[in-house]
């Protein structure tokens, strides 16, 4: 069944440089700002990696795990909400690791996957 299947998959990932002042420097400039996003993005560059397909498989398995428990906790059958739709935003990391991106995230997180889900009609309790 496995046959076509490739054994790897690319992942660009980003790579932000490790920083632009070293640790120990203690000294301070009267005139500093904050870098913007733009900056960061600018000196940021991206790697294409090779992640197992298998490993994908776990780590989205795990991923999954995870939302499904946390909506199940959040779907109280004394609520008179329900749950109808969750989109969540997700990175792939070079390891393989999916991570849930949060509302704050930078300019450079555009190659997101969007993961749709929908209530199953059987899980309803009526």
């Amino acid at each position: 069944m496995s046959e076509g299947i490739p054994k790897t998959i690319q992942v660009v990932t980003e790579v932000v440089p490790s920083g632009k002042r070293s640790s120990e420097d203690v000294g301070g400039r009267l005139d500093f700002e904050a870098e913007s996003p733009l900056e960061e993005i600018a000196l940021s560059s991206f790697e294409e990696v090779s992640v197992p397909v298998e490993k994908l498989k776990q780590e989205m398995k795990s991923f999954l795990r995870a939302i499904d428990s946390i909506v199940s906790e959040a779907q109280q059958p004394q609520s008179n909400l329900e749950l109808e739709e969750l989109t969540l935003s997700v990175q792939i990391n070079s390891e393989g690791g999916f991570k849930l991106l949060g509302m704050g995230g930078k300019a450079g997180a555009m190659g997101a996957m969007q993961l749709k889900f929908k209530c199953r009609s059987d899980r309803k309790d009526g």
